[in-house]
């Protein structure tokens, strides 16, 4: 059960308003975190058990940032329009 309370845990939060150019990326997920210093994310808050790094926060702008809600439904279209 450990595990998976640890697994539920690992969220990420994306801070996105109107306003402002860049986007905050709050995550525990070790490949968001990847994903984003890839991209040049600018670290400004890193979270730390004892050594291990456990959640950091971001901020990008917003242009570099892409959220596919649809990609599932994008390629079952496809597919379909291939038929």
């Amino acid at each position: 059960m450990g595990e998976l309370t640890r697994a539920y845990e690992r969220e990420t939060h994306i801070n996105w308003n109107d306003e402002e150019d860049f986007v905050t990326v709050f995550t525990c997920h070790r490949r968001i975190m990847t994903k984003l210093e890839r991209l040049g994310a600018k670290v400004i808050r890193e979270i730390k058990e004892g050594k291990r790094v456990t959640a950091k926060e971001y901020t990008i702008p917003k242009n570099q940032v892409n959220i596919g809600i649809n990609g599932k439904r994008k390629k079952k279209q496809k597919v379909e329009k291939a038929a």
